[in-house]
């Protein structure tokens, strides 16, 4: 019993074999389809043969069996074919092979099939056998195929082999090496199992290198687009700031012309009074009416607030005003009463000319200190570019070009991982760190907090890109950002103040509405000064002995008074003018450039298969 079950075990694993032949040809073999196979008897003579020479015999009529199932089958299946079991495994092991040849040459392949495989003998003969074809084709890939198409292909393969003896193709080394390291050896299956991972621990390996390659190739190109971004945000830093570089000198210049000018005028204005303090000329009555009528035009305009700079005819005016003849008088009085008028008319034009020389002064003055200013971040943003060592043709305004540079530097910056060697050289890490300074505490960092910061990532405490949270943790620690209210007037607690640090009453301004009053120093000149007011005294018309009188130093009391609280008047108000362009200055002076805002975070991922 024990060799009739041992035999039937044996045919029933033939049958078995032939038919899986069939159904790799998409035949479907049914129960039955060998119910017509006649087999013949024969004897087999076990006497005076060895165990090896009765165990061949057996096997050769199971040889003859195999043949006459399959020639049964290719009956069964009408397929044309008139193959013994030898002859069939060779053709489908073509079709297979031809398949496998053709996979990834992005031809189509043959179907599995009776009829693709009779394509695929012909495409065989035709190239002279499946070698030559394997060898003609593996040239024809190596020359016309790209690396990454021959990438994509030895992944595919290697997922391939791994689902053909299914096994796990995991995503790393270390998981595949946990794997082996989790095999029970003791055991028929771990040992097979064992087998087959060492088996399939070349092409792993190979699989690994290639994801591997790839996710730095990835983390490189993200790294390079970044750079390239800060590339670009400089450029276009570069075109803002010479754009308003232009509309600053252009201003520049035209306040120096109106210097020129009004420097002229005052020159002449102090002529006249020179003048007219002295002998005077002959001249025309006409003209000398005409030009008062054009000095007291100039001053309506300029106490309209226009410049006397341009003022067309207006030192022609001066010059013949200031001419004066007696003979063109009745009387003495008359002469010193129009010669009074004339005067007090030119003083009041030169003090009027002095405010607005004085004003465009300091208007060019603020136009230099922001035309340095601008020079000072260009010169800052090449510096950002260089830690980094490393277009768009809008014209961005300067703030919105500082702050895109900013955030190209801190992107960049966190897609290099915290890499030290070239890119955290001291400079460079003086520089970035300056960045995060002029951006969380509004100012320059101080020499003593660089060298900190150098110090601590040359030791490797922090790395780059971990720099700007801890210069941010320390500000906090040591109390210099504090809790902001948003700004408004306030009452402990309240929605402009949630800490309840304002007292009541008290009034809390935003940062960014102290930006648009001119910064810090502003504010507190206005707080300080309170509100200016410009006080211009009265014109006054003097009699001829009032005027002998002013001009001589002595006679009348009374005009001399009223002299002294004319020059009282105009003292004042040059004290106050004085002092309001102080404010004015020191406002100019304080205002601070916008800091660079960090916006955002990076985060590098890796590949995971």
């Amino acid at each position: 019993p024990e060799a009739l079950a041992a035999l039937q075990e044996t045919y029933d694993a033939t049958q078995a074999g032939v038919s899986s032949l069939f159904e790799s040809l998409s035949l479907s073999i049914e129960d039955g389809a060998l119910d017509g196979l006649q087999l013949a008897r024969e004897q087999i003579s076990t006497k005076g043969k060895t165990e090896e020479e009765i165990s061949q015999a057996i096997a050769d009529w199971f040889g003859k069996a195999a043949d006459s199932m399959t020639a049964e089958l290719n009956k069964v299946f009408a397929t044309g074919l008139d193959l013994d079991l030898a002859g069939m495994q060779a053709f489908v092991g073509n079709l297979q092979g031809v398949n496998e040849v053709l996979r990834y040459l992005d031809v189509s392949m043959y179907d599995m099939t009776v009829a693709g495989g009779k394509l695929a003998e012909a495409l065989s003969a035709a190239s002279g056998g499946l070698d030559a074809l394997a060898t003609n084709s593996q040239t024809y890939y190596a020359a016309f195929f790209s690396e990454a198409e021959k990438t994509a292909d030895t992944i595919d393969s290697i997922k391939r082999a791994f689902e053909s003896a299914d096994v796990e193709l995991v995503g790393s080394r270390e998981a595949y090496r946990a794997m082996v390291e989790d095999i029970d050896l003791t055991t028929q299956a771990g040992q097979e199992m064992f087998s087959l991972m060492m088996a399939l621990s070349g092409q792993a390996a190979q699989y690994f290198s290639i994801v591997e390659q790839q996710a730095a190739q990835k983390a490189a190109e993200a790294t390079a687009l970044l750079v390239g971004a800060v590339d670009k945000s400089y450029v276009a830093l570069q075109r803002s700031i010479a754009a308003q570089q232009r509309d600053l000198q252009e201003s520049a210049g035209k306040a120096a012309s109106n210097i020129s000018a009004l420097t002229g005028i005052g020159n002449s204005l102090d002529a006249a009074l020179k003048r007219l303090r002295g002998t005077s000329d002959e001249t025309v009555k006409s003209l000398r009416a005409q030009a008062v009528m054009t000095l007291n035009s100039a001053l309506v305009q300029a106490r309209s607030g226009q410049s006397l700079a341009g003022y067309e005819g207006l030192q022609d005016a001066l010059d013949t005003a200031s001419q004066m003849d007696t003979a063109l008088y009745g009387s003495l009085e008359q002469f010193e009463r129009d010669q009074g008028r004339t005067a007090n008319l030119i003083a009041e034009l030169g003090k009027v000319n002095g405010k607005q020389l004085t004003a465009e002064e300091e208007l060019l003055k603020k136009y230099e200190t922001q035309l340095s200013k601008l020079d000072q971040q260009l010169a800052f943003a090449q510096a950002q570019l260089d830690a980094l060592n490393g277009v768009d043709s809008s014209i961005l305004s300067v703030a919105e070009a500082i702050q895109a540079m900013n955030t190209s530097v801190v992107a960049a910056l966190a897609a290099m991982g915290g890499e030290t060697g070239k890119n955290a050289t001291p400079g460079n890490v003086g520089t970035l760190a300056d960045s995060v300074y002029r951006s969380v505490l509004g100012r320059e960092a101080d020499a003593a907090g660089l060298a900190y910061w150098q110090g601590e990532v040359a030791s490797g405490n922090i790395r780059l890109d971990q720099l700007e949270q801890a210069i941010k943790n320390a500000a906090k620690a040591n109390g210099e950002i504090p809790g902001f209210a948003v700004g408004g007037y306030t009452g402990a607690g309240d929605k402009y103040d949630p800490a309840g640090i304002v007292h009541k009453g008290e009034v809390v301004w935003s940062q960014s509405d102290i930006a648009k009053w001119g910064g810090v120093g502003a504010v507190e000149a206005m707080r300080t000064s309170g509100p200016q007011l410009e006080v211009t005294g009265p014109s006054r018309i003097y009699n001829a002995s009032q005027t002998a009188a002013m001009l001589g130093g002595g006679g009348d009391s009374g005009s001399v008074a009223e002299l002294r609280q004319l020059r009282a008047e105009i003292h004042n108000d040059l004290r106050q003018m004085a002092k309001f362009m102080e404010q004015t200055a020191t406002s100019t002076r304080q205002i601070n450039q916008s800091g660079i805002q960090i916006v955002g975070t990076v985060q590098t991922k890796g590949v995971a298969a």
